[in-house]
Order: structure tokens, then C-alpha cells, then sequence
């Protein structure tokens, strides 16, 4: 998979195949492609666009890039990610598992170990997430 040509068919409004765009991201992944080629193709697809196949695409492969965990055994599981940045203010609102919990809803809520913050303080015991 060559990148520039991948990036050129973008810039040039052309929609990408599966494979090509797993190769391009997995790439990334692996430190094969370079950030300023992954940054000149992310500025291509917002002017360009992507349509709703390479937008599925695209969130696949992302997802699937980790370790994906499986709720599937919860009555009703929601799942809400958070990288841990200061700016996450979604985990504030979310983090009230507890009120969740009352109305009957198991929420897990997973913070990348990498990009943890000293914002949040976790309290497993109590279910809950809070800012310090």
C-alpha cells in the first residue's frame, strides 16, 4: 500500500477500497506511516468526505485496533470510553454509575492506561467516577 497515492485518491475525491484503508490505519498502527501523512489524509476526508461504507470502515478498523471487550452477557450494557484527558467532560456525566445502576443499567466505563489523568479518581467500590 503506497500512502501518497492513497492520500491522492482522497485529496482527489475518489472513495478508497476496504482493504486499502485497513492497510493505510493498520499501518499507522505499526508505525509504517507517518504522522504527517495520516494528518495530510484526515485533512483530504473532512474536505472530501467519506461516504457512509468508509466511514463503517473506518470506525471497524479502529475498534477492532485493541482489545475489545465483551458485554454481551449484561441484561443491558453500555459502554462509554474515555482516554482519561482533562477536557473528557462526558465521563462527569456519565460517571454517575450509581444512577445508572437504580434504573437497572450495568455501565462500563474504561480509561486508556497510557493517557490516564489525575483529574479522576476511581472508586470501585462505590460504582463511581469523580473529579478530585
Amino acid at each position: 500500500m503506497n500512502p501518497v497515492q492513497f492520500i491522492r485518491e482522497k485529496r482527489e475525491g475518489l472513495k478508497h477500497r476496504r482493504e486499502d484503508l485497513k492497510a493505510f490505519l493498520e499501518g499507522y498502527l505499526k508505525e509504517e506511516v507517518a504522522d504527517y501523512q495520516v494528518s495530510a489524509w484526515l485533512m483530504a476526508a473532512f474536505l472530501r468526505g467519506l461516504d457512509p461504507e468508509e466511514t463503517l470502515w473506518l470506525t471497524e478498523t479502529m475498534a477492532y485496533s485493541g482489545r475489545v471487550l465483551d458485554l454481551s452477557h449484561l441484561p443491558h450494557p453500555v459502554d462509554k470510553h474515555s482516554s482519561g484527558g482533562v477536557g473528557d467532560k462526558v465521563s462527569l456525566v456519565v460517571g454517575g454509575q450509581a444512577l445508572l445502576a437504580r434504573e437497572g443499567i450495568e455501565a462500563q466505563v474504561e480509561e486508556a492506561e497510557v493517557a490516564q489523568s489525575a483529574v479522576y479518581t476511581k472508586d470501585l467500590e462505590a460504582g463511581s467516577y469523580f473529579a478530585e
